[in-house]
């Protein structure tokens, strides 16, 4: 009720009751939740647009909330996708690794199988190097039994003696291949 209806009613003729009801419904009740007031608060309440603006603040708040809800989804979301956005990045990382790491290993191995077959060739070589010296040693000793044999003829000196030669040239090269090996 506004204030002009209040000054009309005579308060001297109310019961004392009733005036203090109806003086307190026309000061303008702040509560004005429709579960918390009595008859001549509600009539204050609606006359005086406090049901009105209670709404208005209701509807202003489940405003504010629903956009603090939604501001706090798109935060989640973008949380969500910078997340997604590290995953990949790691997971493409990780694939790159794991691909270095296989070629490292094939590598590895490669280099492996390339250094037992040196240590293979490097051991034929030196056992060509003992067969060559065995037979070049051989052929000098055939080539002094044959100096010292008058009966030797020239060219069989002279077969010895390119044999020797031979001999020496398959040594030089076998000691360079040696060499070469690492060793």
């Amino acid at each position: 009720m506004n204030a002009k209806v209040c000054r009309r009613f005579p308060l001297t003729s109310l019961l004392a009751g009733s005036a203090m009801l109806l003086l307190s419904a026309c000061a303008g009740q702040q509560n004005c939740d429709p579960s918390q007031t009595e008859l001549f608060t509600s009539m204050a309440c609606m006359s005086n647009g406090g049901y009105q603006r209670r709404a208005a603040a209701l509807q202003t708040e489940s405003q504010s909330s629903q956009e603090v809800a939604l501001l706090e989804r798109e935060k989640a979301i973008k949380a969500e996708r910078a997340a997604q956005v590290a995953q990949n990045k790691a997971n493409s990382t990780a694939v790159s690794t794991r691909a270095q790491m296989a070629t490292l290993r094939a590598n590895v191995r490669a280099s492996q199988n390339q250094m037992a077959q040196l240590k293979k060739s490097r051991a034929q070589l030196l056992q060509q190097k003992a067969a060559l010296s065995a037979q070049l040693q051989q052929a000098q000793q055939q080539l002094a039994t044959a100096k010292a044999d008058p009966s030797s003829t020239a060219a069989e000196i002279d077969r010895i003696n390119r044999k020797i030669a031979t001999l020496e040239a398959q040594q030089q090269t076998n000691i360079s291949d040696i060499a070469q090996s690492g060793g």
